[in-house]
């Protein structure tokens, strides 16, 4: 039983984990070559809404440019990570499992980034990183939410025209059972009128024979 519960409890940890954005360093195959590059992931948010986010971030740096998929800005600046200018490569993928990924390699000038030989530099790249993809992961969320808000309104004028349909209906059978008594009333007074109307020609029919009567007497 422990031992179920122990895997569980792993299922849930690995589910949460999944659901942060995480940021890892490995070779990574670029327009000039293979470099050290910082993969970060970024859970929600789809390849197309991270490269629109991309675009933004990049102007942090500098002029990006976009080729064959891939993204760079020449002689970028930001004291956060370097006093002097630096290139920046990157490019949107699809991880093993179907994460959205984004890839990054820094050129320095003469070497690529990494957190072994530039712990300072590439410390102050990584919070940089991740707050661009924690503000991507929002975005998406807000995005989705949004989405589903529109649905959500959708839903409730639906609701409320059914409503007033129901209503309509329901009105419909008040005024349809006041029309049926309406005519059972109607009815009833017309059976009595017409059972005084059948007595009344009865009555007329036997004042008529009294008079013929009269006739045969005097003749």
């Amino acid at each position: 039983m422990k031992s179920i519960l122990f895997f569980c409890s792993l299922v849930v940890v690995a589910q949460v984990w999944s659901q942060q954005v995480s940021l890892t360093q490995e070779n990574q195959t670029f327009t000039i070559g293979n470099k050290n590059a910082y993969v970060l992931s970024i859970p929600y948010a789809s390849k197309i809404q991270i490269e629109e986010e991309l675009k933004s971030y990049l102007k942090e740096f500098g002029k990006a440019k976009s080729s064959k998929g891939e993204y760079s800005v020449l002689l970028g600046k930001d004291k956060r990570i370097s006093d002097k200018a630096f290139d920046v490569y990157a490019r949107v993928m699809t991880a093993k499992d179907g994460m959205p990924i984004a890839v990054f390699a820094v050129d320095l000038g003469g070497a690529f980034m990494n957190s072994r030989e530039h712990p300072n530099q590439s410390q102050g790249f990584e919070e940089s990183l991740m707050k661009f993809g924690k503000a991507c992961g929002n975005k998406a969320i807000d995005e989705e939410i949004e989405t589903e808000q529109k649905l959500l309104k959708a839903l409730d004028k639906e609701q409320k025209s059914l409503e007033k349909e129901l209503t309509n209906y329901e009105n419909e059978i008040v005024n349809y059972n006041k029309s049926i008594k309406e005519a059972e009333k109607k009815i009833s007074d017309v059976k009595s009128n017409q059972n005084k109307k059948k007595e009344a020609y009865k009555a007329q029919e036997s004042l008529i024979e009294s008079i013929e009567r009269k006739r045969k007497a005097l003749n």
